[in-house]
Formats: structure tokens, sequence, C-alpha cells
């Protein structure tokens, strides 16, 4: 098609063959035969122009096409190893635990039963019901440092790696025989499992210098509150003895045994000292309330020492005069119409705490006014209609009490 499109113009450009009529023709018009040929070059210039225009761009895609079909099937295979350590990744955001408990399920499902032992690593290690479930810690590597460290037991840790070739070897040759199960239970193990494709698994292998997988390993904690890895075993099984595994936390059970005692004796003296400042704490606030009730009850004197200082003698001529019933007794008594119902307060506070009686010369002199706010104890209200009397209301302006009336005093 190309090569047709681009040899069209050349064969236009080639000179025109001459026509020579048969002999006894009639003769033709020149002008007549120029007309249609000029018509014929414009309508082919046409679909010419339109498939330039249109074969490009096809042509462009078709090879766009091609490139993109060419690299799927290139990157294919990279594209499952991305998407096989996105779905690892993916499980960071989880809970520790829950990764802990994938773990556990990998490995339950996929590995066989020991031979000589009869155990399956699904009878071992279920999370909910296995034998030493007892014995795992559903959380982070942290998690495993801060158990050991504080109840001063061994950690033993196992890392997989599941893209390797035989990544269950460990678990039918050590993790499901008799004797990892009596060690275990022996020394009172903590275990711990990781995948080693997870952040956190690759975190920790590199931090413990693990360079081949499986890996198993044995850490104890040290004086110093530090953790030391004491055994390890990695890579492929050979001749592999067990009891040389055994033999490293054996020989460190001795020093455990003191850490786990000192541990405990650090213990005890930290809940003797909560204790004792517990205790003191105590003290110190019973100390503390009753220096603020004697506080408050000097302000409380010294108040009412002020209060009896301004109080407004009762009036001789007009004034609201009131009945004040109280507890066992009744007090008639005039006061200033113009002033707030508080003067009637004070009065009540006063006569409750017997310092009405006195009539000494000293009680006539005004007071300092103490940096305290009083508070009433009390409250007063008219029986008919029943109404609290608020202390900020003028007397003149309460009529269930003015020109006269009763008042009754009731206690919180």
């Amino acid at each position: 098609m190309v090569f047709n499109i681009f040899s069209r113009p050349s064969q236009q450009n080639q000179p025109a063959v001459s026509f020579t009529p048969l002999p006894g023709s009639f003769p033709e018009d020149n002008d007549n035969t120029e007309q249609p040929e000029q018509e014929t070059i414009l309508n082919a210039g046409v679909p010419r122009i339109l498939k330039m225009c249109l074969y490009i761009p096809l042509t462009l895609l078709y090879y766009l096409l091609n490139i993109l079909l060419t690299s799927v099937e290139v990157f294919k295979p990279i594209g499952k190893i991305f998407h096989f350590y996105t779905r690892k990744d993916n499980h960071f955001s989880d809970d520790l635990g829950n990764q802990f408990v994938n773990v556990i399920d990998v490995l339950s499902s996929s590995a066989d039963t020991n031979e000589q032992s009869g155990y399956t690593f699904d009878t071992l290690y279920n999370v909910e019901n296995g034998m030493l479930s007892k014995n795992m810690i559903k959380g982070g590597y942290t998690d495993i440092l801060r158990r050991c460290s504080s109840d001063g037991k061994f950690a033993i840790i196992s890392f997989f790696n599941p893209i390797l070739y035989d990544p269950f070897e460990y678990v039918r040759k050590i993790l499901t025989s008799n004797e990892f199960v009596e060690c275990v239970t022996k020394y009172n193990c903590v275990v711990w499992f990781c995948d080693v494709t997870t952040p956190q698994g690759l975190q920790t292998a590199n931090s413990l210098k693990i360079r081949q997988f499986p890996f198993l390993g044995a850490l104890g904690p040290q004086r110093n509150n530090k953790m030391k890895l004491l055994a390890r075993v990695e890579g492929q099984l050979f001749d592999y003895d067990f009891s040389h595994f055994e033999a490293k936390l054996a020989s460190y059970y001795s020093v455990l045994v003191e850490i786990r005692r000192q541990r405990q004796y650090q213990e005890m003296q930290r809940l003797l000292r909560e204790q004792q400042d517990s205790r003191y704490q105590e003290s110190l606030e019973r100390d503390q309330e009753r220096d603020r009730v004697i506080e408050e009850s000097q302000l409380k004197k010294k108040w009412l020492a002020w209060r009896k200082s301004v109080l407004v003698p009762e009036p001789s001529g007009d004034g609201c005069r009131v009945s004040i019933r109280l507890e066992n007794e009744r007090i008639i008594r005039r006061f200033d119409a113009s002033l707030t119902i508080e003067e009637i307060y004070a009065y009540v506070a006063l006569y409750r705490a017997g310092l009405l009686s006195d009539t000494s010369s000293e009680n006539d002199i005004t007071q300092e006014k103490p940096n305290y706010e009083y508070q009433y104890d009390f409250q007063l209200y008219s029986p008919v209609p029943r109404t609290r009397l608020e202390p900020t209301t003028v007397i003149k302006e309460e009529r269930t009490i003015y020109p006269s009336g009763t008042i009754v005093v009731e206690f919180e």
C-alpha cells in the first residue's frame, strides 16, 4: 500500500504518451479531453491525502501495541516475584500477633509428620490447643526480648524462608522431634517463629547476622539486661545432632538461674519501694487534709468576725420584719429593707456560730475582710409560696417576706 501510494506521484510525473488517431477516424475536440483529465487528477489526490493521514498513526499504534505486549510477556515472571513480596509487605501493616498466627498456619498446613516422634507441627504448635502453645508468644521480636529479660528464660527462635527449595526441613527434623520437645519443656523455653520474607523477619535476621536459612537459634538474657545468642543452626542439615544445641543451653542454665534470682530480688525491692511510697503518699495527703481543714476553720472564723463587724444593726423604725424558723427555735428580727437578703444569711450564720451574744467593744471595730469566699451551708425559703430566697435580691423587692413574712432555714 505504501509503495503504491508513493509510486503514484512518480508515475504521474512521467511525460504523457501522444495519441495517434487511427486512419479514417473522426477528428476530436482537444478542449473536451483536457477537462476530464484535470478532474481525474483532482479526484485521485483526495484519497491519497486521506490515506497518508490514516496510515502514519495506525502504523505507530500497531508498533506500540506490539512493544507493550512483548514487555508484558517478558516481565510477567518478575511481576509474580514482586506480587509475592508485596503480599508479604501488606502483612506488616497488620498486628504482629496476626503475623505470628499466619506463620503458624503456613507451617501447620505444609509440614509433614515426624516419622520418629509421630508429632506434627499442628499438634505441637497450634495456637489454641497445641502441646507447646503456652510456650509461644503471639507478638514481635521485641516482645520476645522483653519477656525473656524480665522472666529470665531461654528463647528459641526459628526463621524459615518459603521460597527455598525445602523450607520445612527444620520442621520435620528438629521442631517436631522428641529431643526438641523435651528441651523446650525442661527449660521452659519461649518459642517464636518468623517468616524472613516479612519486613520484621528481614530486619531481625539482619540484626542477628543470619546468612543462611532455615535458621534455629537460642537466646538468653545477660546481667546487663541484654540478650545473647547462645546457640545457632542454619542452612541445610547433613549430620546434625541436636544434643550439641541442648548442651549449650545446659552450660548457660546456671547463669540463667542466677539472673532469674536477681530479677526476682529487683522485683521484690521495687514492690517494697512502691508500698513505702504509697504509705508515705497517704500519710502526706492526710496531713495536707488536716492542715487544710485547720486553715479553712481559721479563715471561717476570721470571715465571721469581719461579717459581724459590718452587720447592720436592727432598725428601730420601719423595716422588714421576718420570723426566722430554725431547727428548734424561732427568731423575730427587723432588717433594713434597702439591704440584700445576704444580710439575713449572714445574721443566721452568726447566730448559729454563737457570735451575736458577744457584746464586747472589741467586736464593734471594723476588721479587715479576709481573702476567703465563705459558703453558707444552708438555704433560706419562704414557705407560702415556697420560694428560695436569693442572697443577691434586695429585701424590699422580695414580696414573699416584705414588709413582713416567715423564713424557713433548711440545712444542706
